[in-house]
């Protein structure tokens, strides 16, 4: 590669230039070879506007002999591509500040000293010209305080940090699997207003990309649990930012080639042991000079949560002498160390759960093993634990309730969880050694049940005409489980995204707990609210992990379904090989079972590629071919896709009246159905088949009426490409304040996304304003 080839953040335009200049092509040349417009390989070179077409990038890399490597660089550098303001009137970034924290744990006491060692580093921070971010290594055993400390200290500093503070828990210790660092960088770019479908599928351009975001921005980000240096390296933001880690690990390596400052965090020395004892039971008269107190803190070893469990029990029933729970934590000691061998780490810990736990009435202890020991989330919702633990909501609250008290569960808000990782663990060897199998299997029947029915209605609300049957037929909920229903959109997308970890991980879980016909409908149910929503990486992985369950439950229809929607994410993240493999496979498993529906589905999908390469005739081909097996098969919701795609065809051909026809059949039967998503593109595509056959006014209707829709959907994003086209609609009609209104409210939204299309309406109210000026 030429040296100047190396600089990362070329742009898809100077890449391209490069490498046609390279290959001895014209302009010209280059699109004969693709069969692309010539002017569309100008404005790509000119980094106009658009963003390249995935299919069309396909096309450029084979026809300029790129290897493997430059392929790759170009695919990114087409995922970045917007039309860049070059000159000092440039719009500003698009800047979304994040306030991440969690809230600081009552009754914090001690740590003095570690305190100010972060104060000194963070005082001696004082130019973010510097190379490297500041990074804060807070190290220590399992229940010794490090979060605690982490959130105390961030929380106090944060005013310091005007952009923003990130929190992430890596989940590097724990019952559930680490956080990859692809995943968590997905995390702390959408926090960050990073739109999903711009994130890289590979963890060193995401990681660049963090890099990117984060330069010139003065953040706090605190990543806690952390498993080991190499999670920990790609997520560390640009200089000027201040990094925490906190660790059950030393991070050695982070530590010597990263790190501002590691702090070894001890136990509490007694008097701060004393402190907190005293402090959350609320007895003023327990004191260091008292031999029980002393005790006391010894048998928990001085460990912050132990002491927390154990002074609840004290506030709790402070008739009960110190010196009797003193003698039965002890025993439980004993018993402990007898039975695990006496040389686990967490020995000490483990004796206080097992003692605060034997307080607990049976339903109670119940549902701390199901919540903390079988649940496959991070935090978790009442509804999840009362299906989870088969108790009523009504009684599942009071018994949450209860562990919330005894510091077993931790309330995040109003009927939300969280569990220690110290404590699902312990939760999970103490469901294995009381529960029998039987009682864990129905937990867990009772769990999928849940989700599937949850997501059955989610799924309703994003595309009630979609086909759902008979792939999923969701279980009869049985009682306590209580029937669930989304109104609209904005309520179903609010429980998918509060709960969108959980269910990504669901696939995956199920296949582990001998449920692979639940793991497959959780994926295909998932499809409408991670494609509409641009979660493409999450989508991709639960219908692989979906697809390793499909050979034990002989459904070639659901499998056809899942890999119909692989192909279209993998062609939306470039990935085309793996795409055109999941549609020929997708074939196949219609073609199995004799599903002309199906067929028809991955034919239209096949239209949709060759539309992306503007192979226009193709397209055409395609999709008359998908509308006759649909007409076969009686599939009217599928028609009203194929007619979308075979308007775009007609548009591509300039045949915009046979566009028009296609977009308003295709509405009329997504307005018959109620599909408000595809509603909002119809009405896209007619404004712009409207304005590019003269009819400004009706192109301006139709834009108007997408705006209507996307809002009643909260589709900020689909609202902002609306307001785009209908200031180009107003503007083709002359009426330029009008066009200048529409580009605002386009750009703030854009700006307030943190989408690079900012740029794009910035560019059209730049152009406006300089014609006022030469106008006079």
């Amino acid at each position: 590669m030429p040296t100047g080839l190396r600089d990362a953040s070329m742009t898809f335009g100077t890449l391209l230039r490069a490498w046609r200049e390279r290959a001895l092509l014209t302009q010209e040349q280059l699109a004969e070879r693709t069969g692309l417009n010539v002017r569309t390989i100008r404005r790509l070179e000119l980094d106009a506007p658009q963003r390249p077409r995935s299919t069309s990038v396909h096309l450029l890399a084979e026809a300029l002999g790129l290897d493997e490597g430059e392929q790759a660089r170009l695919c990114e550098a087409a995922r970045r591509s917007r039309r860049a303001a070059s000159t000092g009137d440039a719009p500003p970034p698009a800047v979304t500040v994040p306030r991440q924290l969690p809230p600081k744990a009552a009754h914090f006491v001690g740590r003095r000293r570690e305190l100010d060692t972060l104060d000194d580093v963070l005082a001696g921070d004082g130019s973010p010209a510097e190379s490297d971010p500041k990074v804060l290594l807070i190290v220590g055993s399992a229940g010794i305080g490090k979060t605690t400390l982490a959130v105390h200290w961030c929380t106090t500093v944060a005013d310091m940090f005007p952009d923003g503070q990130l929190y992430l828990n890596l989940r590097g210790f724990g019952t559930l699997d680490p956080l990859e660092p692809l995943s968590a960088l997905n995390l702390l770019l959408r926090a960050l207003g990073v739109p999903a479908e711009e994130i890289p599928g590979e963890p060193a351009a995401a990681s660049a990309l963090f890099r990117t975001r984060t330069a010139g921005r003065r953040l706090l980000v605190l990543l806690d649990n952390a498993l080991s240096s190499e999670q920990v390296r790609p997520l560390l933001p640009a200089a000027g930012c201040v990094v925490v880690v906190t660790s059950r690990d030393q991070l050695r390596s982070l530590a010597a080639r990263d790190a501002t400052v590691r702090v070894c965090l001890p136990p509490l020395d007694l008097r701060e042991s004393v402190a907190l004892l005293g402090g959350v039971s609320g007895r003023a008269t327990i004191t260091g000079e008292d031999s029980v107190v002393r005790e006391l803190a010894r048998l928990c070893d001085h460990s912050p949560l132990a002491l927390r469990i154990i002074a609840e029990r004290i506030a709790r029933q402070p008739e009960i002498p110190l010196s009797e729970i003193a003698d039965e934590i002890a025993v439980d000691h004993e018993r402990l160390e007898s039975f695990h061998g006496g040389d686990d780490a967490y020995s000490d810990l483990r004796t206080v759960l097992s003692w605060s736990c034997r307080h607990l009435d049976q339903d109670t202890h119940w549902v701390l093993r199901a919540v903390a020991g079988l649940y496959p989330g991070v935090d978790f919702g009442l509804a999840a634990a009362s299906a989870l633990s088969g108790l009523p909501a009504r009684l599942t609250r009071r018994h949450l309730d209860r562990l919330v008290s005894t510091h077993l569960v931790e309330q995040q808000g109003r009927d939300r969880y969280h569990v220690h990782d110290l404590v699902r663990a312990y939760a999970e060897s103490e469901s294995r050694r009381l529960d029998p199998p039987p009682a864990r299997q129905a937990a867990v029947a009772r769990l999928l049940t849940w989700f599937i029915h949850c997501l059955y209605a989610a799924d309703t609300a994003f595309a009630p005409d979609r086909m759902r049957a008979p792939m999923v037929r969701p279980a009869e909920l049985e009682a306590p489980l209580e029937p669930v229903g989304f109104p609209d959109v904005p309520t179903a997308l609010r429980w998918c995204e509060l709960e969108h970890q959980t269910l990504t991980a669901l696939p995956a879980w199920a296949c582990a707990n001998n449920a692979p016909l639940e793991a497959c409908q959780i994926a295909y149910l998932m499809e409408s609210f991670l494609a509409h929503y641009k979660r493409y990486h999450e989508l991709l992985d639960s219908h692989r992990a979906a697809m390793r369950a499909v050979p034990l439950i002989g459904d070639p229809r659901l499998a056809g379904h899942l890999l119909s929607a692989m192909g279209n994410t993998c062609v939306e993240l470039l990935l085309y090989e793996e795409g055109s493999r999941c549609y020929r496979q997708a074939t196949r498993a219609f073609r199995e079972c004799g599903d002309r529906r199906g067929e028809a589905k991955v034919m239209g999908n096949l239209a949709m590629v060759s539309i992306d390469g503007q192979d226009y005739r193709t397209a055409k081909k395609r999709c008359e071919e998908a509308l006759a097996l649909g007409a076969e098969a009686g599939y009217e919701r599928g028609r009203a896709h194929v007619l979308d795609t075979l308007g775009e065809a007609h548009f591509g051909l300039g045949d915009y009246a046979a566009a028009i026809e296609c977009w308003r059949q295709a509405l009329d039967i997504n307005r018959d159905s109620g599909a408000l998503f595809v509603q909002a593109t119809n009405l896209t595509n007619l404004g712009r088949a409207h304005a590019a056959s003269g009819d400004h006014a009706g192109a301006i209707r139709h834009h108007l009426d997408a705006i209507s829709i996307a809002r009643s959907i909260r589709s900020a994003r689909g609202e902002a490409a609306a307001q785009l086209n209908l200031g180009f609609a107003y503007r083709a009609g002359d009426d330029a304040a009008a066009a200048e209104v529409a580009w605002r409210q386009a750009f703030d939204m854009f700006t307030e996304l943190g989408d690079a299309k900012a740029a794009d309406a910035w560019a059209e109210l730049r152009e406006l304003r300089e014609l006022r000026r030469s106008a006079g």
